[in-house]
């Protein structure tokens, strides 16, 4: 009996780049085919962090334009779109994403997630109580 199973993948899960290893989305992708759902998570700001430590979205770039709809926490079957129109258009071109690397990396997000999850608000995890 086949049960449905969770797992949180990195952004670069699915997107089209180029590595010496196999990233766990494509592994994953390849064994389960389309079982499996890719859901790629963005963030408007961060709330606690040290100074400096989450970056502003750029207006222009995901995080920012998913932000710009004012909407606190949303998720989005990317399969669902339209097959034509402006939101068609915007999610199958490249845009740029923040990482937690010094690097800038370009996703389409069609081709990268089957749904997007996005929060406004992103804060720190509390540290566990220590072991008495």
């Amino acid at each position: 009996m086949s049960r449905p199973a969770s797992l949180l993948c990195h952004r670069r899960a699915r997107c089209n780049l180029t590595f010496r290893y196999r990233p766990a989305g494509e592994y994953l992708r390849s064994s389960l085919g389309r079982d499996l759902v890719v859901i790629g998570t963005y963030f408007g700001h961060g709330a606690g962090f040290p100074a400096g430590r989450v970056a502003q979205p750029n207006a222009a770039d995901m995080d920012g334009m998913l932000s710009s709809l004012s909407i606190p926490v949303f998720a989005m079957d990317l399969r669902e779109l339209p097959g034509d129109g402006v939101l068609y258009q915007w999610f199958h071109v490249p845009h740029e994403t923040r990482t937690n690397a010094p690097m800038t990396m370009f996703a389409v997000p069609v081709e990268a997630y089957d749904a997007i999850l996005f929060i406004e608000t992103i804060t720190p995890t509390p540290a566990a109580p220590a072991k008495q």
